[in-house]
């Protein structure tokens, strides 16, 4: 894919700086976008049924690698955006030991004839939680038993800002939580890496990445995730956008899980 060699370059400077990191186990964020316009031939609208055949075999691949189930989810605001939630038992063994294996890149080739990979990072948290608890209570759970949707919330947080952040979002995010309700998950945890192709966050010159907090939520809809707008408890947590640069929420459908 576009701009996969620039991985084995920052490797040396990447092993460095997340030495730190290497014993715990992460979850992987992706994402990817389909080059070409919509086709009228594939069951899953506008990517080809031969692209994601490919996307499959190459989310199998990964599956069997790496220990961890990998899922698949389309982007409902632009449904040529697939993003891949998957898991590590280390950041070295997803950098290190998948990413220069000649299995994955055959495969990276073959996918970059349709699809670009528009950014990848990881994040401290526990890939079954991320993956079965948010992911997998959406099976069923939407309107005449149809899936419901996994909203992600990427919180780019102001610089030395990452205390007040953390303690506000801790003492407010019960409101959340209530408004969830019981079938309803949400899940979150920190960047923890710069993470790797075009990102559009941060300086590429000075490499200054903004420290990031991710939020995934469960929801029957995205019609039931826009009325948290509205109760007392959505002023309550909206307090985190005091600490918040920017962010950016989008809403996602699983089409592909890959399970062990």
């Amino acid at each position: 894919m576009q701009h996969l060699a620039l991985w084995a370059n920052d490797l040396a400077n990447f092993v460095g700086d997340t030495a730190l990191l290497f014993n715990m186990a992460v979850t992987e964020l992706a994402l990817l976008q389909y080059k070409s316009p919509p086709s009228p031939s594939s069951s899953l609208l506008p990517i080809p049924d031969s692209v994601l055949e490919i996307l499959y075999r190459a989310a199998r691949e990964q599956t069997s690698f790496s220990g961890h189930s990998v899922a698949l989810l389309q982007c409902h605001e632009d449904p040529t955006l697939i993003y891949l939630i998957g898991g590590w038992d280390t950041v070295a063994q997803h950098m290190n030991e998948w990413i220069p294996k000649q299995t994955n890149q055959e495969l990276m080739k073959e996918l970059g004839q349709g699809l670009d990979v528009k950014w990848m990072f990881h994040l401290d948290m526990n890939p079954a939680d991320v993956l079965h608890g948010v992911v997998g209570a959406t099976r069923g759970f939407g309107a005449e038993g149809k899936d419901g949707v996994v909203a992600i919330g990427r919180h780019f947080i102001r610089h030395s800002q990452r205390v007040g952040f953390t303690a506000t979002f801790e003492d407010n995010v019960d409101a959340l939580e209530e408004f969830l309700g019981d079938f309803q998950k949400r899940d979150s945890g920190w960047r923890v890496d710069r993470g790797f192709v075009a990102d559009a966050v941060g300086d590429a010159e000075d490499n200054m990445v903004p420290d990031e907090f991710v939020v995934f939520t469960a929801w029957s809809s995205v019609e039931r995730h826009v009325e948290f707008v509205k109760p007392e408890g959505f002023q309550r947590y909206s307090k985190i956008r005091e600490y918040v640069e920017r962010a950016e929420i989008r809403h996602v459908k699983m089409f592909y899980v890959g399970e062990l």
